[in-house]
């Protein structure tokens, strides 16, 4: 092909066409100049592909990991309300002049009010962005990118009270059972799981060591309870919270995003 352009100008030359070759060298500039600019829009356009594809890859993965944390959020809900109504039985069948009937809910309750770990957001798609920097470059609906700097800014303030404040007010919870109750008996309610204590179990936790009396009668007892039950409202209430003004709108702009980005 550049051989065959060679001869024409050649020929042109030759014939003392200057006007002509003038026209033609020009031609073949301008032709030249509009092969490069279609190969760098085709080069453009490659990486415009590569980096939409990119895009969507990483807020399909982010997406996944947030519905995952909103199902840790949603069980996070229903076990310190489940806590919370704990609570109340327990506060209900401590009063003194009340009938206990169940003893081994009690101890149930007892045990379990005291127990459970934080909710705690694991994000490493985006963790990775923004560690290189690149959350930005990926990223191209700030929307999004606001929303996931919030749901982490919250849900970290949210683990951070667990951890701190939360967890003081589980030892000193623990602690104070332990009077009364070994703390061996923790072991056997694992064992038992979903299946719950019936009252055949008490005798062996008296083996172990059960002084229920002595919990009842102690003026102490009814403030670790309390205490036990208002951390659980204030957890439930803020993982509420959290799901609902933060984890939800988040969802619903990844979703809406990536819908808009694979048509």
């Amino acid at each position: 092909m550049i051989s065959f352009f060679r001869k024409i100008r050649q020929k042109l030359l030759q014939q003392n066409r200057v006007t002509r070759y003038l026209v033609y060298a020009l031609g073949e500039i301008f032709l030249v100049v509009v092969g490069i600019l279609i190969a760098l829009q085709v080069n453009n356009w490659n990486e415009e592909r590569k980096d939409r594809k990119r895009e969507i890859d990483y807020l399909y993965r982010i997406l996944s990991e947030i519905e995952r944390d909103s199902a840790s959020l949603h069980s996070s809900i229903n076990l310190t309300s489940n806590k919370v109504e704990q609570g109340k039985r327990l506060l209900s069948l401590n009063k003194l002049d009340s009938n206990l009937t169940d003893s081994a809910q009690f101890i149930w309750d007892i045990f379990l009010i005291g127990r459970g770990g934080s909710y705690s957001p694991y994000i490493p798609a985006y963790q990775e962005l923004v560690s290189t920097g690149d959350e930005v470059n990926v990223i191209h609906n700030k929307a999004i990118i606001e929303l996931l700097e919030k749901y982490l800014n919250r849900t970290n303030g949210l683990e951070s009270f667990v951890y701190r404040e939360g967890e003081q007010r589980r030892t000193e919870y623990n602690q104070f059972i332990q009077r009364y109750f070994s703390a061996l008996i923790m072991d056997s309610i694992w064992d038992l799981g979903r299946k719950g204590i019936s009252e055949e179990d008490i005798d062996h936790f008296k083996s172990l060591g059960i002084d229920i009396e002595g919990f009842r009668n102690d003026a102490n007892a009814g403030y670790q309870i309390r205490s036990m039950t208002a951390l659980n409202m204030e957890l439930s209430r803020l993982y509420r919270q959290n799901m609902e003004s933060y984890s939800e709108p988040l969802l619903e702009q990844l979703r809406d995003e990536i819908n808009s980005l694979v048509k």
